[in-house]
């Protein structure tokens, strides 16, 4: 599952507040070849669940 922000700001802020809430998270990864942002995640049931932004 993939859930997607608008801007490279709002990626880099959500990893910043996913820090202060103590949640885990993989390292932020740019798909150049794609043209995104992406920083992986699991939920509470243990799925991999991924936030998204366009590169800028």
């Amino acid at each position: 599952m993939s859930f997607a922000v608008e801007t490279r700001a709002e990626f880099e802020a959500a990893a910043v507040e996913f820090d202060n809430a103590g949640i885990e998270h993989g390292e932020v990864t740019d798909l150049t070849d794609v043209g995104l942002a992406i920083l992986s995640f699991q939920d509470p049931d243990d799925i991999n669940v991924e936030l998204t932004a366009p590169l800028e």
